[in-house]
């Protein structure tokens, strides 16, 4: 009768600890759950990476474009393309040429056509090649290529958009941009550049995400 209680505490001793040890376990597991941001319910964003420019003191005459990376959650990026310059008594761009800002999306991303903005108006793409009076946005072979008439690059523009990760590779480092540039050409009195014909420059930023499949 002794031996009987005392094996019966030592399975109800048994059976406490091991329901502590599954309720512990399980918080365990919920948490891990929650560190991880889930896409499609089964895929696990296991790296992430984001990236903020630092704008560069400019020479008198100079251009440039910086760019930043914010991951926003659900594979998205908001990326934001800045122009800054030094145009003090000085003339940077050739009157009534472009100036281009280009952006080739690593694969496995999809640009939102739907939400692009210039200094805060919506633009939409267009086929349109020449710009006149106003940015024009192309969007090819996954390339965004953004288009401002000379007089309009004279100021800071802010450009925002959204890339969306449809790539579903695992362990794979899905780079958002493969190479981004800004384009123009020089005005002829410029003393900064040398060369008076259009040229390119690359921006610097980059960005990825790497996935993995939900145990």
């Amino acid at each position: 009768m002794l031996e009987t209680l005392k094996s019966s505490k030592l399975s109800i001793r048994v059976l406490f600890v091991s329901g502590i040890l599954l309720i512990v376990l399980g918080i365990v597991f919920v948490l891990l759950s929650l560190r991880y941001e889930v896409l499609d319910e089964k895929y696990i964003v296991r790296e992430v990476t984001t990236y903020k420019s630092s704008k560069n003191r400019l020479k008198q005459g100079q251009i440039a474009v910086s760019k930043d990376l914010d991951y926003v959650g659900e594979g998205v990026y908001r990326i934001t393309y800045r122009n800054y310059y030094n145009a003090k008594d000085s003339e940077i761009l050739s009157p009534n040429s472009e100036f281009g800002i280009v952006d080739m999306f690593g694969d496995g991303y999809e640009l939102d056509l739907e939400d692009i903005t210039i200094n805060s108006d919506k633009y939409e793409v267009t086929e349109e090649t020449k710009v006149d009076k106003r940015p024009i946005v192309n969007y090819y072979n996954n390339t965004l290529e953004i288009k401002f008439p000379s007089d309009l690059a004279k100021v800071n523009n802010i450009i925002v958009v959204y890339v969306n990760l449809v790539g579903r590779d695992l362990n794979k480092k899905y780079s958002v941009s493969k190479e981004t540039y800004f384009n123009f050409t020089p005005y002829s009195g410029n003393n900064y550049y040398e060369k008076k014909t259009a040229q390119s420059y690359i921006v610097e930023g980059s960005a990825y995400i790497k996935l993995d499949k939900r145990r």
